[in-house]
């Protein structure tokens, strides 16, 4: 039969395919891999090319004059860039790809099932958000 699609790698070449490979084995590795967060994956990786294309750029002429006004100021760029290398940490953090969420994820594998203070805290998370929509409506 073949590969699905999204077992498949984006058409982005190297070395943001081989970025793409080594996310999606760490996810796989740690058991947090699934089909559907594809999407997340592939905006990341984009992301990152994203950040890095601004970056270059900015960096071959890192001030700009403005003609009407003869200020200096740094290229838009930077501030693109920077832009897009949060986004990108923000989602390595969702798919479960930064340290601290790796950590997270094994401290909730270690937590008892049913134990009181957690039932309880997971009541208050499902009261909050619940909240947050009916007051956003």
């Amino acid at each position: 039969m073949g590969v699905p699609n999204w077992e498949k790698a984006p058409g982005v070449k190297e070395p943001w395919l081989g970025m793409w490979r080594y996310a999606k084995a760490a996810m796989q590795e740690a058991g947090t891999w699934l089909p559907h967060l594809r999407p997340m994956l592939d905006e990341m990786i984009d992301c990152r090319r994203l950040e890095r294309e601004h970056r270059l750029l900015a960096e071959a002429d890192p001030y700009q004059r403005n003609q009407q006004s003869d200020l200096t100021h740094m290229h838009d760029g930077f501030a693109s860039a920077r832009a897009y290398g949060k986004r990108a940490q923000e989602i390595a953090a969702e798919l479960g790809l930064t340290p601290k969420a790796r950590r997270a994820l094994a401290d909730m594998a270690k937590r008892p099932e049913g134990h009181p203070v957690y039932v309880a805290i997971e009541q208050l998370a499902r009261h909050s958000t619940r909240r947050r929509r009916t007051h956003a409506a």
